[in-house]
């Protein structure tokens, strides 16, 4: 395990060389990063590029550290606050009587992999809502046909696509948020069935949906980095 000095915190991470064209790092939720780089590179190419992108690795590890909601905090979902309380011998989240109760995990805290599994459950539950409203099932050049959606608590995307399997991926972290947030990723996704690149005839067509679209990212960002796990 190596260790590097970043902003003033010494910092674990390991390098791990593969077959590909670039760098990415990931912080891990033992509390380390892991660097994934191209096979031939050094030590210091991987320092540097650890020293580059540090500012969104500390936040990440700032995120770990949060606390598991305690008995009686608020949870929010879809941008309204919802008490949260941990109810021993409860298998799942259940949203009753205007309380989120949620599994009791091994130390007797809220179950966090419940309150992501919870989140999830509600996305996909939202998701046709939001097809119908723009009326794409419909709409002209567009296929949802056999379209996978799932969820899952992503460290570094809001949302994913894979466009030759039809897969789409959101982060559950937009639970939290107003439903404005998770329409603008859902388009930004399933716009990449149409346009898998980011050039600009991709954000036209998004853009032609959502026109604040970039606005919205940078306010869902910025409230992203604000919820621990």
């Amino acid at each position: 395990m190596n260790t590097l000095r970043l902003r003033n915190r010494e910092v674990p991470w390991i390098l791990i060389r593969k077959n590909i064209r670039h760098l990415y790092a990931r912080v891990k939720p033992e509390g380390y990063i892991q660097v994934t780089a191209p096979k031939h590179t050094r030590l210091a190419e991987a320092e540097a590029f650890l020293v580059q992108v540090g500012d969104r690795l500390l936040a990440r590890f700032d995120s770990l550290s949060a606390p598991s909601p305690e008995v009686g905090d608020a949870v929010p979902v879809w941008g309204i606050r919802i008490p949260c309380v941990a109810e021993p011998g409860r298998s799942q989240p259940e949203m009753k009587e205007g309380i989120l109760r949620l599994p009791v995990d091994g130390s007797g805290k809220p179950d966090a992999e419940a309150l992501e599994w919870f989140f999830g459950h509600l996305i996909l539950q939202e998701i046709p809502t939001l097809l119908a409203k723009r009326n794409l099932p419909s709409a002209d050049g567009w296929n949802l046909q056999g379209i996978t959606y799932k969820t899952q608590r992503m460290t570094s995307r809001l949302g994913s696509c894979q466009t030759v399997r039809r897969i789409i991926k959101l982060n559950t972290v937009l639970g939290r948020f107003d439903r404005r947030y998770l329409e603008a990723v859902l388009l930004h996704e399933l716009c990449h069935l149409r346009v898998p690149d980011h050039g600009p005839r991709f954000y036209r067509l998004l853009e032609s949906f959502v026109p604040d679209y970039r606005i919205l990212r940078k306010e869902l960002r910025a409230m992203v980095k604000t919820v621990g796990r």
